[in-house]
């Protein structure tokens, strides 16, 4: 479980289940592409990092309300999804999809172990994202949601 406290010390309320996968160089410093899939009050949530930046300062998010709207397509085993709304925060270089859509497909890809990249309008190539392994603890994670094998959404056959 994790409660989100913001660097103010002030607690909002919020609590829920985090897995994330950070991507890092061969010196471990991050990568552009780390997602971290949250399942927060029964909703699952995604962030996409677009710059090299730690995946887990999502929780800064709170404190930092300059966020726009953008325009961003998944791409999943070469596929385009076409583009569809994010929300952007250039402070945090995260990328969070606003279509329902898109974070089932994500959520589904990782099931799926697909090859997944997201191109945005101010990027010019689409970034590589490292998705979190198909294992126990992804199958176990997001029983809050609905989903997993504690859910009751989709499940995944042993």
């Amino acid at each position: 479980m994790l409660n989100l406290v913001p660097e103010s010390g002030v607690q909002i309320g919020t609590s829920g289940e985090v897995i994330h996968a950070q991507a890092e160089d061969n010196y471990g410093d991050p990568l552009p592409g780390s997602v971290a899939m949250m399942c927060l009050n029964g909703q699952l949530m995604i962030a996409i990092t677009h710059e090299a930046v730690d995946v887990m300062n999502y929780r800064s998010l709170w404190n930092k309300p300059r966020l726009r709207n953008t325009r961003a397509e998944l791409i999943i085993d070469g596929e385009g999804q076409g583009y569809n709304g994010f929300t952007r925060s250039r402070s945090l270089k995260l990328l969070l999809p606003q279509e329902r859509k898109d974070v089932r497909r994500l959520y589904n890809a990782v099931l799926r172990g697909s090859d997944v990249r997201v191109r945005y309008q101010e990027a010019d190539e689409p970034i590589p994202l490292h998705l979190p392994e198909t294992n126990a603890t992804f199958r176990n994670f997001g029983s809050e949601c609905g989903l997993g094998l504690y859910g009751k959404g989709v499940r995944q056959k042993s």
